[in-house]
């Protein structure tokens, strides 16, 4: 399909799932799409995540009793402008501004800056009507930083650009076509794949004629190694949200003392959870052998979709530095967190942001530390809430190989630091990878449960390899036997 053909067919679908929601309230696909891509996948896919998320955190109740029924209803679409052409994760440099304008009583937005145009937004190049602009409050002549400004951009009697706003589409992408990515410039106008990438590898290993999926096989390490991620990171999604959810009703008796924690906390996961998904979907695709190359086998889709998480709504390593600051804020007083800064602009006359650059490595790596600490608890804290015992036993293997393939892999970040600070000697290592043979043997067994309990369809799958009835061969090349 060629572009237009890619966008009107995200475009069909994206209107089904919506009308879908609204038949019959709920909000299945506010997060994913019916394949289980992330909702930016789906021209609509801001409207319920981003655009009605910000106005329920940020509207007054005066202008949520009039925005928010619009938008449930689908009367309004609404996306989130907030990466700049010029500016991604750095949230204080946006140069959009919006400047209040008393003899109008209205703000007057505006893009200053070839830099300053609002670009990527999903929905923003043809499909939504509404915007969140994130912009700069200049009141008065005083500059108030950055807030979120309602704005419409279309005409909701033929859809065109309102006067002062440019609109458009920014072509094709490694993935995600189905959506309209866009940019806007102002002229002072009036704002889960891992676990599907695993579950076809994992089937097609099963029923592979060469090199089988079988006990003391690669594959058996990388994919169950790949599940139990896979799993480990849908109990965090969970932990996360139990946490905003906690802050959310913090905040309504005016308690934002967990925000800080919360904040950073969602940055590292958000670091974490993309670079592990991206790599591993790529893993599992390798075990498929050259059959994991075709498009018929879901995966290379899969893949495309999920690479530019990486540095979508902020690139990681970024984020990651916004946790480590935290960090070092937090062990200020007991520990050597800023004790190494220190050191370092004492020996070398460093200041401060030198001594940083510096440490970064390290500084990430404590960064990673914490937020797989948070995962792993929070894979724990799933297993006491599991109240069938078989399943619970197959979900504890699982935990412990998430927590020691971390420890004993070469190929695990910062799995050396273990050995380096002296809390892993050569010993328990070997105890450590005898331990992990013992649950992927344990394991191996369980691996088509493991892959049913995600209850993907074959239709959301969109896969020969990953069948549910196990016929590869026979969907790979239909006309077999006509000639037997």
């Amino acid at each position: 399909m060629n572009r237009t053909e890619l966008y009107r067919n995200g475009l069909r679908q994206a209107k089904t799932l919506m009308q879908d929601e609204i038949a019959h309230g709920h909000n299945t696909f506010s997060r994913a799409t019916h394949h289980y891509a992330l909702v930016n996948a789906s021209p609509l896919g801001l409207h319920t995540s981003l655009f009605i998320g910000t106005l329920k955190l940020q509207a007054s109740p005066e202008q949520l009793a009039y925005w928010l029924p619009l938008a449930k209803q689908g009367k309004i679409i609404g996306t989130y402008c907030q990466t700049e052409l010029g500016h991604g994760t750095f949230f204080r440099g946006l140069e959009t501004t919006a400047t209040f304008d008393a003899s109008s009583d209205e703000f007057v937005l505006h893009s200053p800056t070839l830099t300053s145009t609002k670009y990527w937004p999903g929905g923003l190049g043809l499909s939504c009507s509404h915007a969140i602009v994130m912009a700069r409050l200049i009141a008065r002549g005083t500059d108030h930083g950055v807030h979120p400004f309602m704005v419409q951009l279309r005409s909701l009697d033929d859809y065109r650009p309102l006067p002062g706003i440019e609109l458009g589409d920014v072509g094709l992408k490694m993935g995600l076509n189905g959506t309209d990515n866009g940019y806007a410039i102002f002229n002072h106008s009036l704002d889960s794949q891992l676990a599907q990438a695993v579950t076809i590898a994992t089937r097609y290993s099963i029923v592979r004629e060469q090199g089988g999926l079988g006990f003391g096989n690669i594959e058996v390490v990388k994919l169950l190694t790949l599940m139990s991620r896979a799993f480990a990171l849908v109990f965090a999604f969970k932990a996360c949200d139990v946490m905003c959810d906690d802050l959310i009703t913090r905040q309504r008796a005016g308690d934002n003392g967990t925000l800080s924690y919360g904040h950073i906390t969602t940055a590292a996961l958000k670091a974490y959870a993309t670079q592990v998904a991206t790599d591993g979907c790529e893993d599992a695709r390798r075990c498929c052998g050259g059959h994991g190359y075709s498009a018929l086998s879901g995966l290379p889709e899969i893949i495309n979709t999920i690479t530019p998480t990486v540095t979508v709504e902020g690139e990681n390593y970024v984020l990651y530095q916004q946790t480590a600051r935290y960090l070092v804020k937090a062990v200020r007083l007991a520990l050597a967190g800023l004790e190494l800064l220190q050191d370092a602009q004492a020996q070398d006359s460093l200041g401060p942001e030198e001594a940083w650059n510096l440490h970064m490595i390290p500084l990430i790596s404590a960064a990673r530390a914490h937020i797989e600490y948070f995962v792993l608890q929070a894979f724990i804290n799933t297993l006491s809430c599991v109240q069938d015992t078989p399943s619970r036993n197959v979900l504890q293997k699982l935990c412990s190989l998430f927590a020691l393939s971390m420890i004993e892999s070469p190929l695990s970040f910062g799995s050396s630091e273990f050995f380096e600070d002296g809390y892993i000697s050569l010993a328990q290592l070997r105890m450590i990878r005898s331990q992990v043979n013992i649950l992927l043997s344990e394991l191996l067994p369980e691996a088509i449960g493991l892959t049913d309990a995600w209850n993907f369809s074959d239709a959301s799958l969109q896969s020969a390899l990953g069948r549910k009835d196990g016929n590869v061969y026979e969907t790979l090349c239909p006309g077999q036997g006509s000639f037997l």
